[in-house]
Protein backbone atom coordinates (compact mmCIF):
# COMPACT_ATOMS: atom_id res chain seq x y z
CA UNK A 1 0.00 0.00 0.00
CA UNK A 2 1.33 3.43 -0.89
CA UNK A 3 2.46 5.74 1.86
CA UNK A 4 1.17 9.27 2.27
CA UNK A 5 3.57 11.73 3.91
CA UNK A 6 4.90 10.18 7.13
CA UNK A 7 1.78 8.14 7.88
CA UNK A 8 2.40 4.38 8.13
CA UNK A 9 1.41 2.48 5.02
CA UNK A 10 -1.18 0.34 6.82
CA UNK A 11 -3.13 3.51 7.68
CA UNK A 12 -2.32 5.45 4.53
CA UNK A 13 -5.56 4.78 2.65
CA UNK A 14 -7.73 5.71 5.61
CA UNK A 15 -5.93 8.99 6.17
CA UNK A 16 -6.03 9.78 2.46
CA UNK A 17 -9.81 9.41 2.50
CA UNK A 18 -10.15 11.60 5.57
CA UNK A 19 -8.08 14.41 4.10
CA UNK A 20 -9.82 14.20 0.75
CA UNK A 21 -13.14 14.58 2.58
CA UNK A 22 -11.65 17.66 4.24
CA UNK A 23 -10.71 18.94 0.79
CA UNK A 24 -14.30 18.42 -0.37
CA UNK A 25 -15.66 20.29 2.66
CA UNK A 26 -13.27 23.16 2.04
CA UNK A 27 -14.36 23.22 -1.59
CA UNK A 28 -18.01 23.55 -0.53
CA UNK A 29 -17.02 26.39 1.78
CA UNK A 30 -15.27 28.28 -1.04
CA UNK A 31 -18.16 27.71 -3.45
CA UNK A 32 -20.62 29.04 -0.87
CA UNK A 33 -18.50 32.10 -0.13
CA UNK A 34 -18.12 32.82 -3.84
CA UNK A 35 -21.84 32.47 -4.51
CA UNK A 36 -22.88 34.72 -1.62
CA UNK A 37 -20.43 37.43 -2.68
CA UNK A 38 -21.74 37.32 -6.25
CA UNK A 39 -25.36 37.56 -5.08
CA UNK A 40 -24.61 40.87 -3.36
CA UNK A 41 -21.72 42.27 -5.35
CA UNK A 42 -22.41 45.84 -4.30
CA UNK A 43 -22.00 44.94 -0.63
CA UNK A 44 -18.84 42.96 -1.33
CA UNK A 45 -17.33 45.88 -3.25
CA UNK A 46 -18.21 48.19 -0.38
CA UNK A 47 -16.53 45.85 2.08
CA UNK A 48 -13.38 45.82 -0.04
CA UNK A 49 -13.41 49.61 -0.09
CA UNK A 50 -13.80 49.67 3.69
CA UNK A 51 -10.34 48.09 4.10
CA UNK A 52 -8.87 51.34 2.80
CA UNK A 53 -6.10 49.58 0.87
CA UNK A 54 -7.41 50.34 -2.63
CA UNK A 55 -9.53 53.31 -3.65
CA UNK A 56 -9.70 53.08 -7.46
CA UNK A 57 -13.29 51.98 -8.30
CA UNK A 58 -12.37 50.01 -11.43
CA UNK A 59 -9.58 48.16 -9.65
CA UNK A 60 -11.91 47.33 -6.76
CA UNK A 61 -14.46 45.83 -9.17
CA UNK A 62 -11.72 43.77 -10.86
CA UNK A 63 -10.51 42.49 -7.48
CA UNK A 64 -14.07 41.64 -6.42
CA UNK A 65 -14.72 39.70 -9.62
CA UNK A 66 -11.31 38.04 -9.37
CA UNK A 67 -11.83 36.81 -5.81
CA UNK A 68 -15.27 35.46 -6.68
CA UNK A 69 -13.87 33.63 -9.73
CA UNK A 70 -10.82 32.25 -7.89
CA UNK A 71 -12.87 30.96 -4.98
CA UNK A 72 -15.39 29.40 -7.35
CA UNK A 73 -12.78 27.56 -9.43
CA UNK A 74 -10.75 26.42 -6.41
CA UNK A 75 -13.91 25.29 -4.66
CA UNK A 76 -15.02 23.17 -7.61
CA UNK A 77 -11.50 21.77 -7.99
CA UNK A 78 -11.24 20.78 -4.33
CA UNK A 79 -14.57 18.98 -4.44
CA UNK A 80 -13.42 17.00 -7.48
CA UNK A 81 -9.83 16.82 -6.19
CA UNK A 82 -8.78 17.77 -9.70
CA UNK A 83 -5.03 18.19 -10.28
CA UNK A 84 -4.30 18.82 -6.57
CA UNK A 85 -0.60 19.23 -7.36
CA UNK A 86 -1.32 22.83 -8.43
CA UNK A 87 -4.75 23.28 -6.86
CA UNK A 88 -3.61 22.92 -3.22
CA UNK A 89 -0.67 25.37 -3.53
CA UNK A 90 -3.03 27.95 -5.03
CA UNK A 91 -5.53 27.36 -2.22
CA UNK A 92 -2.73 27.80 0.31
CA UNK A 93 -1.81 31.14 -1.27
CA UNK A 94 -5.47 32.20 -1.19
CA UNK A 95 -5.70 31.59 2.57
CA UNK A 96 -2.43 33.45 3.12
CA UNK A 97 -3.75 36.41 1.15
CA UNK A 98 -7.09 36.45 2.98
CA UNK A 99 -5.34 36.07 6.33
CA UNK A 100 -3.09 39.04 5.56
CA UNK A 101 -6.00 41.25 4.49
CA UNK A 102 -8.30 40.42 7.43
CA UNK A 103 -5.30 40.66 9.78
CA UNK A 104 -4.66 44.17 8.48
CA UNK A 105 -8.27 45.14 9.17
CA UNK A 106 -8.06 43.56 12.62
CA UNK A 107 -4.91 45.47 13.59
CA UNK A 108 -5.96 48.83 12.13
CA UNK A 109 -9.67 48.69 12.98
CA UNK A 110 -10.62 50.18 9.60
CA UNK A 111 -13.75 48.02 9.34
CA UNK A 112 -15.86 45.74 11.48
CA UNK A 113 -16.94 43.45 8.62
CA UNK A 114 -14.60 40.97 6.95
CA UNK A 115 -16.75 40.54 3.82
CA UNK A 116 -16.18 36.79 3.79
CA UNK A 117 -19.76 35.66 3.24
CA UNK A 118 -21.58 38.78 2.11
CA UNK A 119 -24.57 39.72 4.24
CA UNK A 120 -25.39 36.15 5.25
CA UNK A 121 -22.74 35.51 7.91
CA UNK A 122 -21.31 38.62 9.48
CA UNK A 123 -17.86 38.21 11.00
CA UNK A 124 -15.39 40.58 12.55
CA UNK A 125 -11.89 40.69 11.00
CA UNK A 126 -10.28 39.17 14.10
CA UNK A 127 -12.45 36.06 13.95
CA UNK A 128 -12.00 35.83 10.18
CA UNK A 129 -8.20 36.05 10.55
CA UNK A 130 -8.12 33.14 13.01
CA UNK A 131 -10.43 31.14 10.75
CA UNK A 132 -8.23 31.82 7.73
CA UNK A 133 -5.21 30.67 9.73
CA UNK A 134 -7.04 27.45 10.54
CA UNK A 135 -8.00 26.89 6.89
CA UNK A 136 -4.39 27.58 5.88
CA UNK A 137 -3.10 24.89 8.26
CA UNK A 138 -5.77 22.42 7.17
CA UNK A 139 -4.83 22.99 3.53
CA UNK A 140 -1.19 22.22 4.35
CA UNK A 141 -2.25 18.96 5.99
CA UNK A 142 -4.43 18.06 3.00
CA UNK A 143 -1.51 18.85 0.72
CA UNK A 144 0.79 16.54 2.67
CA UNK A 145 -1.47 13.62 3.60
CA UNK A 146 -4.09 13.36 0.86
CA UNK A 147 -1.91 11.65 -1.73
CA UNK A 148 -2.00 14.77 -3.90
CA UNK A 149 1.31 13.96 -5.56
CA UNK A 150 -0.09 10.68 -6.83
CA UNK A 151 -3.28 12.16 -8.25
CA UNK A 152 -3.72 13.60 -11.72
CA UNK A 153 -6.68 14.94 -13.60
CA UNK A 154 -9.04 12.90 -15.71
CA UNK A 155 -11.22 13.47 -18.73
CA UNK A 156 -14.46 13.32 -16.73
CA UNK A 157 -13.10 15.66 -14.07
CA UNK A 158 -11.79 18.01 -16.75
CA UNK A 159 -15.26 18.19 -18.34
CA UNK A 160 -16.87 18.90 -14.97
CA UNK A 161 -14.27 21.58 -14.21
CA UNK A 162 -14.96 23.21 -17.56
CA UNK A 163 -18.68 23.20 -16.76
CA UNK A 164 -17.96 24.70 -13.34
CA UNK A 165 -15.86 27.39 -14.97
CA UNK A 166 -18.70 28.20 -17.38
CA UNK A 167 -21.18 28.38 -14.49
CA UNK A 168 -18.78 30.72 -12.70
CA UNK A 169 -18.71 33.03 -15.73
CA UNK A 170 -22.50 33.08 -15.83
CA UNK A 171 -22.52 33.86 -12.11
CA UNK A 172 -20.22 36.84 -12.68
CA UNK A 173 -22.35 38.10 -15.55
CA UNK A 174 -25.51 37.96 -13.44
CA UNK A 175 -23.77 39.59 -10.47
CA UNK A 176 -23.13 42.56 -12.77
CA UNK A 177 -21.71 45.89 -11.66
CA UNK A 178 -23.36 48.13 -9.09
CA UNK A 179 -25.49 50.61 -11.03
CA UNK A 180 -24.20 53.66 -9.19
CA UNK A 181 -21.31 55.72 -10.49
CA UNK A 182 -19.76 59.04 -9.59
CA UNK A 183 -21.38 60.77 -12.54
CA UNK A 184 -24.86 59.38 -11.99
CA UNK A 185 -27.56 61.75 -10.77
CA UNK A 186 -30.34 59.25 -10.21
CA UNK A 187 -30.78 55.87 -8.59
CA UNK A 188 -33.63 53.82 -9.99
CA UNK A 189 -33.53 51.15 -7.28
CA UNK A 190 -33.14 53.40 -4.23
CA UNK A 191 -33.98 51.18 -1.22
CA UNK A 192 -36.82 53.25 0.26
CA UNK A 193 -38.34 50.18 1.90
CA UNK A 194 -35.13 49.51 3.83
CA UNK A 195 -34.78 53.01 5.29
CA UNK A 196 -38.39 53.91 5.99
CA UNK A 197 -38.35 52.81 9.64
CA UNK A 198 -34.89 53.96 10.70
CA UNK A 199 -34.90 55.62 14.11
CA UNK A 200 -33.45 59.12 14.00
CA UNK A 201 -32.37 60.56 17.39
CA UNK A 202 -34.69 63.39 18.33
CA UNK A 203 -36.92 62.75 15.30
CA UNK A 204 -38.28 59.26 15.90
CA UNK A 205 -38.92 57.03 12.91
CA UNK A 206 -39.04 58.71 9.50
CA UNK A 207 -40.61 57.39 6.32
CA UNK A 208 -38.40 58.76 3.54
CA UNK A 209 -41.13 57.95 1.01
CA UNK A 210 -43.31 60.67 2.50
CA UNK A 211 -42.49 64.34 1.93
CA UNK A 212 -39.14 65.84 0.94
CA UNK A 213 -35.80 65.17 2.61
CA UNK A 214 -32.11 65.77 2.00
CA UNK A 215 -30.35 62.56 2.98
CA UNK A 216 -26.73 63.10 3.96
CA UNK A 217 -24.69 59.88 3.74
CA UNK A 218 -21.57 60.25 5.87
CA UNK A 219 -19.07 58.62 8.18
CA UNK A 220 -17.78 60.11 11.41
CA UNK A 221 -14.16 59.40 10.45
CA UNK A 222 -14.47 60.68 6.86
CA UNK A 223 -12.17 63.69 6.43
CA UNK A 224 -14.16 65.02 3.46
CA UNK A 225 -17.32 64.83 5.57
CA UNK A 226 -15.67 66.73 8.42
CA UNK A 227 -14.32 69.41 6.09
CA UNK A 228 -17.76 69.94 4.52
CA UNK A 229 -19.62 70.38 7.82
CA UNK A 230 -19.81 74.21 7.74
CA UNK A 231 -21.43 74.06 4.30
CA UNK A 232 -23.81 71.31 5.41
CA UNK A 233 -24.82 73.39 8.42
CA UNK A 234 -25.63 76.31 6.12
CA UNK A 235 -27.76 73.99 4.00
CA UNK A 236 -29.54 72.69 7.10
CA UNK A 237 -30.26 76.22 8.33
CA UNK A 238 -31.95 77.21 5.05
CA UNK A 239 -35.57 77.09 6.21
CA UNK A 240 -36.99 77.01 2.68
CA UNK A 241 -35.32 73.63 2.01
CA UNK A 242 -36.31 70.13 3.15
CA UNK A 243 -34.73 69.05 6.40
CA UNK A 244 -31.41 67.23 6.35
CA UNK A 245 -31.16 63.75 7.84
CA UNK A 246 -27.66 62.28 8.08
CA UNK A 247 -27.17 58.51 7.98
CA UNK A 248 -24.01 56.71 9.05
CA UNK A 249 -22.95 53.13 9.76
CA UNK A 250 -20.97 54.25 12.81
CA UNK A 251 -22.05 53.07 16.26
CA UNK A 252 -23.54 55.11 19.07
CA UNK A 253 -20.21 56.02 20.68
CA UNK A 254 -18.67 57.27 17.43
CA UNK A 255 -21.75 59.32 16.55
CA UNK A 256 -22.05 60.79 20.04
CA UNK A 257 -18.37 61.77 19.96
CA UNK A 258 -18.86 63.34 16.52
CA UNK A 259 -21.93 65.30 17.65
CA UNK A 260 -20.15 66.52 20.78
CA UNK A 261 -17.14 67.72 18.77
CA UNK A 262 -18.88 69.28 15.74
CA UNK A 263 -22.42 70.08 17.01
CA UNK A 264 -24.11 69.53 13.60
CA UNK A 265 -27.38 71.29 12.82
CA UNK A 266 -29.08 68.03 11.83
CA UNK A 267 -29.67 64.60 13.40
CA UNK A 268 -27.46 61.59 12.59
CA UNK A 269 -29.07 58.16 12.41
CA UNK A 270 -27.43 54.75 12.13
CA UNK A 271 -27.94 52.21 9.34
CA UNK A 272 -26.50 48.75 8.80
CA UNK A 273 -23.19 48.51 6.99
CA UNK A 274 -24.58 46.60 4.01
CA UNK A 275 -27.26 49.28 3.47
CA UNK A 276 -24.64 52.02 3.84
CA UNK A 277 -22.47 50.51 1.09
CA UNK A 278 -25.50 49.97 -1.11
CA UNK A 279 -26.38 53.65 -0.81
CA UNK A 280 -22.80 54.71 -1.48
CA UNK A 281 -22.21 52.36 -4.42
CA UNK A 282 -19.07 53.39 -6.31
CA UNK A 283 -19.38 57.04 -5.32
CA UNK A 284 -17.44 58.92 -2.64
CA UNK A 285 -18.38 60.49 0.67
CA UNK A 286 -20.04 62.75 1.48
CA UNK A 287 -23.08 61.86 -0.61
CA UNK A 288 -26.37 63.76 -0.72
CA UNK A 289 -29.76 62.55 -1.98
CA UNK A 290 -32.68 64.87 -2.61
CA UNK A 291 -35.77 62.74 -1.99
CA UNK A 292 -39.38 63.66 -2.61
CA UNK A 293 -42.41 61.40 -2.16
CA UNK A 294 -40.60 58.17 -2.96
CA UNK A 295 -38.43 59.57 -5.76
CA UNK A 296 -34.76 60.46 -6.02
CA UNK A 297 -34.64 63.90 -7.62
CA UNK A 298 -30.90 64.50 -7.48
CA UNK A 299 -27.65 63.04 -6.11
CA UNK A 300 -24.49 64.95 -5.22
CA UNK A 301 -21.19 63.12 -4.68
CA UNK A 302 -18.24 64.34 -2.62
CA UNK A 303 -19.57 67.87 -2.52
CA UNK A 304 -22.25 69.82 -0.68
CA UNK A 305 -25.06 71.18 -2.89
CA UNK A 306 -25.73 74.90 -2.84
CA UNK A 307 -29.06 76.18 -1.61
CA UNK A 308 -29.79 77.51 -5.11
CA UNK A 309 -29.09 74.10 -6.65
CA UNK A 310 -31.60 72.37 -4.39
CA UNK A 311 -34.22 75.05 -5.04
CA UNK A 312 -33.70 74.70 -8.79
CA UNK A 313 -34.25 70.91 -8.66
CA UNK A 314 -37.35 71.31 -6.53
CA UNK A 315 -38.73 73.90 -8.91
CA UNK A 316 -40.11 76.02 -6.12
CA UNK A 317 -38.87 76.56 -2.59
CA UNK A 318 -39.91 73.63 -0.44
CA UNK A 319 -41.69 74.17 2.87
CA UNK A 320 -39.55 73.96 6.01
Amino acid sequence: MAESGNIPSNAGTRYIRVFRLLACAMGLLLLTASFLKAMDLGLFIGQIRAYGIISNPILIIIIAWGLIAVQWVLGAGLILFYRPGWLLPLTTLLWLFLMAVTGWAWLTGVTQECGCFGAWARQKPGIATLENLGFFLITLLIWKYSGASQTTGGRAKAVIMAAAFAIGLVLLVFSGVPGVSKSQDRIDDFPFELIKDIHIPGKGRIDFKQGSHILFLMSTDCLHCQESLPEVDLLAEARQLPRIIALSMNGDMERERFIKEYDPAYPIGQIKEDLFWRLLGMADLPRFFLLSDGRVLKVWNQGVPKVEEVEKVLGTPAPP
